[in-house]
């Protein structure tokens, strides 16, 4: 077995894990998964994106909206599926909440759906797409 690993180095670091705890040390890191991570506050969450990166994407979702609220013609699923999207929900969370609403719906449904608006809409992304 690796020292590493070894029960004696677990118990070693969990003694001085305590002692900082008590002395009122605030460690900026966390054990995610068995690995030493550096914390992420809501606060710092885009410090390091420029703000460029930022207003576009709200621009371009805003944007996207918008297209969403003014055509009439787009079924209950994919109105849904274009509203999740605008608000910049990932897709994983959009299947579910269509579950939730009783539509079936799958990754592909969702990216196809999207990139078929996008193209209809004609609002550029700085994704390639391919074409069929």
């Amino acid at each position: 077995m690796s020292i590493w690993k070894s029960k004696k180095l677990s118990d070693l670091k969990k003694e001085w894990e305590q002692k900082l705890q008590d002395s009122g040390f605030i460690d900026i890191e966390k054990e995610v998964r068995g690995e030493r991570v550096l914390k992420q506050f809501s606060a710092n969450a885009f410090r390091t994106t420029d703000t460029l990166t930022i207003s576009s994407k709200q621009e371009f979702f805003g944007l996207v909206g918008r297209r969403v609220a003014g055509d009439k013609q787009m079924s209950v699923k994919e109105r849904e599926i274009m509203t999740q999207y605008s608000q910049g929900i990932q897709q994983r969370q959009i299947i579910e909440h269509l579950q939730k609403l009783g539509i079936k719906c799958s990754r592909i449904t969702i990216t196809r759906t999207v990139n078929r608006y996008l193209t209809r809409w004609q609002i550029p992304t700085n994704k390639k797409r391919r074409t069929m």
